[in-house]
């Protein structure tokens, strides 16, 4: 199983629980609950087959539209409709980063959108449900995070044989294999960056 590949999967997973916390602490499906569909859609065909993706023109012109949507949103007439209107713009942008193509700045949006969004359903819930799902949350994102981390690595590591800043490590043999350290990451070449072990 290749690293990007787990990265990819615990990424998108998080942010399919975001939205299902988001629609549990606002009592309503709607538009929070889409995102768990919409990230299965992302993962397929954006990531894994690559097929779709938003040109960087739409999505700006949708980016306006979110944000219009969302001014309109909070002209709402109760008390909790500022807050409920900023937590459907951080749905909606969300949505449109899973369709874009993505490097590390947009899975790093992916990340912030979900923490935003948990952290406004704090606000609409005092269940002691939602404790349990951040708790879930809070382990879930400490993984992505940790993983994200290898993965950026084995990204340096794999853009050139003997990355710029690499020094080659003969302190411990290693046969045929070769090994290399960029800042405190060693790597031995061959070695799979995730093991069942």
């Amino acid at each position: 199983m290749s690293l990007s590949f787990v990265f990819q999967i615990s990424l998108y997973g998080l942010t399919g629980l975001t939205g299902v916390m988001l629609a549990f602490a606002e009592e309503h499906w709607w538009p929070a609950f889409i995102t768990l569909p919409l990230v299965v859609i992302a993962f397929v065909y954006v990531e894994r087959r690559r097929l779709l993706f938003l040109p960087p023109l739409w999505a700006n012109l949708l980016g306006v539209a979110i944000f219009c949507v969302a001014g309109y949103e909070s002209m709402g007439q109760s008390d909790d409709a500022r807050v409920i209107a900023l937590s459907h713009l951080l749905v909606y942008l969300t949505w449109l980063v899973l369709f874009q193509e993505k490097n590390a700045r947009q899975y790093w949006w992916l990340c912030a959108l979900s923490m935003l969004q948990v952290a406004m359903a704090s606000l609409l819930t005092l269940s002691g449900w939602y404790g349990i799902l951040l708790m879930l949350y809070v382990l879930c994102a400490v993984w992505t995070l940790a993983v994200f981390m290898l993965h950026q690595g084995e990204r340096r590591f794999t853009q050139s044989p003997a990355p710029d800043g690499a020094t080659e490590s003969a302190a411990i043999p290693h046969g045929r294999r070769s090994n290399f350290a960029t800042g405190s990451i060693l790597h031995e070449e061959g070695e799979a960056w995730v093991t069942s072990c």
